[in-house]
């Protein structure tokens, strides 16, 4: 230990103790430190101003729908026996329905819709008919009389024999009626559950007839022959009414997938006259998908 002059030990230099939060505090300013080369830190949380948001909706968009359903048709009275046979030999069958749409938003509930379709009414005949046989056979015989004379008489007669029954003959046939529609449609927002929505529709088409293939003649006798139209044939064009709801799931924005039960019904008769009146009606099943055009 050194000496001081006066005999007395030199006083130590005297240090201040280095406390716990000094080390830290020092820690947190060398954190805070900007490092050359690297971004100052923010103060606060600022917004992220490159981020993309959410493009509007527009107020048009693009749909593509179709499907299938049940069609069946509503009948005026008859003015001959063979069509009253054939009208109740009828049956419901399977049809089928397309339509490309633009639609415009009215609203935020309400949105309005054209554009060009597609509609096949069909029926069918599955019936199996009794259809009577008869076969006629033609003989001849040689009937030989004695006149009492040496000389005999040869009379040739001429005889037919005739069987009769029945042949069961199955009556298959599926008559159609093609249409060119032009519709206008209005759909009513109803609500909205996470990405589903509900909306109603109604409203009419003009429909064109396009040709098909019906049965004429009697109901043992019938056959099938190309519709077409002018008198005694089918009218050009015909007032389809439509009434059904919408379902619709957004799975990417402006892109949403579309279901909607829709009932049919011809309003005005699409066959002229002496044909019976005949209105077809049909309950389809549409799906598709709808684009929001920017």
């Amino acid at each position: 230990m050194p000496l001081a002059a006066a005999g007395r030990p030199a006083a130590l230099p005297t240090t201040p103790p280095v406390l716990a939060t000094d080390k830290l505090n020092s820690r947190s300013t060398a954190l805070l430190t900007p490092v050359p080369g690297l971004p100052a830190p923010l103060n606060g949380v600022a917004a992220d101003t490159t981020r993309r948001r959410p493009r509007p909706a527009g107020r048009w968009s693009l749909a593509l729908l179709g499907g299938a359903g049940v069609a069946y048709r509503q009948l005026g009275p008859a003015r001959d026996s063979a069509s009253r046979g054939l009208g109740r030999l009828e049956r419901p069958a399977i049809s089928y329905a397309a339509q490309l749409q633009v639609g415009y938003a009215l609203t935020p509930r309400l949105c309005l819709s054209t554009g060009l379709g597609y509609t096949e009414y069909a029926t069918r005949l599955n019936a199996v008919l009794n259809k009577p046989r008869i076969v006629s056979t033609s003989s001849i015989r040689v009937l030989v009389y004695d006149n009492g004379t040496r000389r005999d008489t040869l009379i040739y007669a001429l005889h037919r024999d005739s069987l009769m029954g029945t042949d069961r003959v199955a009556l298959r046939q599926r008559d159609t009626y093609r249409f060119v529609t032009v519709p206008l449609l209005a759909q009513y927002h109803l609500g909205t559950t996470g990405r589903l929505r509900y909306d109603v529709l109604g409203g009419a088409a003009l429909g064109l007839y396009a040709g098909g293939r019906t049965s004429s003649g009697s109901a043992c006798a019938c056959e099938q022959v190309a519709g077409r139209t002018g008198p005694g044939g089918f009218r050009v064009a015909s007032l389809l009414l439509t009434l059904g709801a919408a379902a619709e799931y957004q799975w990417r924005p402006g892109w949403h997938l579309q279901l909607q039960p829709v009932l049919q019904y011809s309003a005005s008769s699409i066959t002229q006259v002496p044909r019976p009146a005949r209105r077809p009606v049909a309950l389809f099943f549409q799906t598709g998908l709808r684009f929001d055009l920017p």
